[in-house]
């Protein structure tokens, strides 16, 4: 009786774990090789919360290696290679179908299998049902939890903005706060696959946050160490930068995490792309204030560059004259790199206003510059011999392209820009005239153009190459 008793028990394990397709995926999956968790909910594209019910429910059918790694066990295989007998009969069972040592018709093994099916479905639905109220309240249990680590990186820069400076304490606080709102967010962000891209892009914005802090970790104890004292005060123009990213920190928080989650319930366990497209308007304005936020490095670890925008203005007279500069140019704007801070923080642009004839153009000057106001790079800046007015009109210039090119023109672009380097690799670092003579419609699925370079003062051709494309369909 033992022994039929334990038989019975293998039968019921078998048909326990395989009258789930889920399952017998998870199954299939892990034959072919060992994986994760992660990689397990990446392959069959579920929620956490039913993955974990349909793993515990597998039992012996399968096992966790010492790396980690889901893997089909001894038991799994063989369950796997039952089903695959009533999936895939062999010829000579197509008549009859043996099992537990008696043999059946395939209609009626047919009908017994869809009973068991329609059964253990509507079961499996009530589990499942089941399983969804538990991972709907992990999930809202995430959201709170983020909401509360949230709040306390508020306090954290409340405390900085209310008292007007910095010390370890303050700095230490905010950067644990920080990271702790990272951990909790990004759990949420593999619990809500309707606003997946929302928290995604909330953890990116905290780990930018994160290298700020620790950026403002490294300066602090620079300038402490030089001046033996523990709190610095800040100027009123860099605790200006910190109150806006307070405010826009704030409103973030309002519209993602509102007052009502404790009460009401989660916001999110629905799509929400509304409520979803405003938080990310928050977002990105946090992001640009985390990197004007940058700037108050350099002056605390009494740095005695000046600001890009004056250092920007500085070289940009230095090159053209400072009676040329008020005549044709202007600064356009400041701009913050907030997706990739480490190649540069900030560009100054200014507007370069050429006038040719009846011909008008506006080209843009850039110079960039690291997070602590060095100067890296400018493009654009005319040499001293390569300033209006300029000789040549848009008319000369055409002209002068045409005599040179042979080939038929259909379409016809010249404008003045600034060229580095030519197709022919010969260096130009000038704005010079750009002729595009196309031979076809320059729009055309395939065709060639001749690209021709004129010197704006003397007219000459300084380069000339022939440009082909073809459609990739």
């Amino acid at each position: 009786m033992k022994s039929m008793s334990l038989e019975e028990d293998v039968y019921t394990e078998i048909f326990s774990a395989l009258r789930h397709p889920i399952r017998r995926r998870i199954l299939k999956t892990l034959e072919s090789k060992p994986q994760t968790y992660t990689e397990l909910l990446k392959s069959l594209g579920i929620e956490t919360g039913l993955l974990n019910y349909h793993l515990e429910n597998l039992g012996s059918l399968i096992g966790k290696r010492e790396d980690g790694k889901y893997a089909i066990s001894q038991f799994g295989s063989a369950a796997l290679g039952l089903t695959r007998r009533i999936e895939e009969p062999s010829v000579e069972q197509r008549e009859k179908v043996k099992l537990f040592g008696r043999e059946f018709s395939k209609m009626i093994f047919a009908a017994i299998i869809i009973g068991i099916l329609l059964i253990t479905n509507v079961y499996s639905l009530y589990l499942y049902q089941s399983s969804k109220g538990w991972y709907g309240e992990r999930f809202r249990e995430y959201v709170v939890l983020s909401s509360e680590r949230f709040e306390d990186v508020l306090y954290a820069v409340e405390a900085i903005v209310e008292e007007g400076s910095l010390d370890q304490g303050k700095i230490d606080r905010l950067h644990d706060r920080v990271e702790e709102a990272s951990i909790k967010l990004a759990t949420v962000s593999y619990l809500d696959n309707h606003h997946f891209d929302l928290w995604e892009e909330t953890c990116e914005s905290l780990e930018l946050f994160e290298d700020l802090v620790e950026d403002l970790k490294f300066a602090y104890y620079k300038r402490a160490a030089t001046e033996g004292n523990d709190t610095i005060t800040l100027t009123s123009e860099n605790l200006e930068k910190f109150s806006v990213l307070l405010d826009d920190l704030r409103s973030y928080h309002e519209t993602v995490f509102p007052d009502s989650i404790i009460d009401e319930g989660n916001p999110w366990s629905a799509p929400n792309y509304l409520r979803m497209e405003n938080a990310f308007k928050h977002l990105i304005r946090f992001k640009k204030d985390v990197a004007r936020a940058w700037l108050v490095i350099p002056a605390l670890e009494l740095n005695l560059l000046p600001s890009p925008e004056l250092q920007a203005h500085s070289m940009l007279v230095d090159s053209v004259g400072e009676k040329y500069y008020e005549s044709s140019m202007e600064l356009e704007g400041v701009q913050f790199n907030y997706w990739e801070p480490e190649n540069w923080l900030t560009c100054v642009t200014f507007e370069y206003h050429i006038q040719v004839s009846n011909y008008r153009a506006t080209r843009e000057i850039d110079f960039y510059f690291d997070r602590f106001n060095k100067f890296i790079r400018s493009t654009g800046v005319p040499p001293k011999d390569n300033l209006m007015p300029f000789n040549v009109t848009q008319q000369e210039a055409i002209k002068t392209a045409l005599d040179r090119v042979t080939r038929e023109s259909v379409e016809i672009e010249a404008e003045i820009g600034y060229v580095k380097s030519s197709v022919n690799n010969v260096s130009v670092n000038r704005y010079v005239w750009s002729v595009s003579v196309y031979h076809t419609k320059k729009n055309a699925s395939s065709g060639s153009s001749t690209w021709v370079l004129i010197d704006l003062h003397s007219g000459e051709i300084i380069d000339i190459a022939l440009i082909s494309w073809m459609s990739q369909s």
